[in-house]
């Protein structure tokens, strides 16, 4: 994702973002659902507050051009949402209207008012901080794992098309988690001859499934 501007926060890895993504699903007794609905984790934390943060308020706005369809603002915590992008979300479960409100729900639970700012444009970010350091990333993180859950993209086989509808998201971002996915488990060409995915790892001179479990033979 691109953003016009950034922030420096404390540096979180991806693997600590997609676990405060899983742990928002189990609080709110979703995590089994494909499609992630960010409006029901919005009207919820507007009844149980956030520690040291509060209870959130939400203010919708009519859009201006060049204004950001949606932003978070600390002390007090707020989230300011376009109707448009709302109307989006609400009405036509849009991907993109989706995603974004997921954003903003990662700025919410993973950051504060000490977040300090380092680019507010191209040149700046040459001085930028590495991503795991950057407050955008991080909530793009978050949502990515909000919206897609790796378990989802194994359950269905690595099939970009199917998870895209199944789950009500963009295929770029299907993608994008199938990537992460493979980079994080090292998983090598080829799919299992036994189950089909590709989640094969290497195990010593073997290659093991880590879907089903059986080993192929010698890599």
């Amino acid at each position: 994702m691109s953003h016009p501007s950034d922030y420096w926060v404390e540096r979180k890895s991806e693997r600590l973002l997609a676990a405060d993504a899983t742990a928002l699903r189990v609080a709110l007794r979703v995590d089994h659902r494909l499609e992630f609905d960010p409006l029901g984790a919005i009207r919820w934390f507007e009844r149980v507050p956030l520690p040291k943060k509060g209870l959130l308020t939400v203010h919708r706005f009519d859009g201006a051009k060049g204004c950001p369809p949606a932003r978070v603002k600390y002390d007090p915590l707020r989230l300011f949402a376009t109707d448009g992008i709302m109307e989006a979300a609400e009405q036509y479960r849009d991907p993109v209207a989706l995603y974004i409100l997921t954003h903003e729900l990662g700025h919410i639970i993973e950051h504060d008012r000490t977040a300090k700012a380092f680019s507010s444009d191209e040149s700046q970010r040459l001085k930028a901080p590495p991503v795991e350091e950057r407050a955008e990333w991080q909530a793009d993180k978050f949502a990515d794992h909000a919206l897609l859950p790796w378990k989802f993209i194994i359950a269905y086989r690595f099939n970009v098309a199917e998870i895209a509808a199944v789950c009500n998201v963009e295929s770029s971002l299907v993608i994008r988690q199938i990537d992460a996915l493979r980079l994080s488990r090292r998983y090598v060409e080829g799919t299992c001859p036994e189950c089909a995915n590709p989640t094969l790892v290497r195990n010593g001179t073997f290659l093991k499934c880590e879907t089903c479990g059986s080993a192929t033979g010698c890599s």
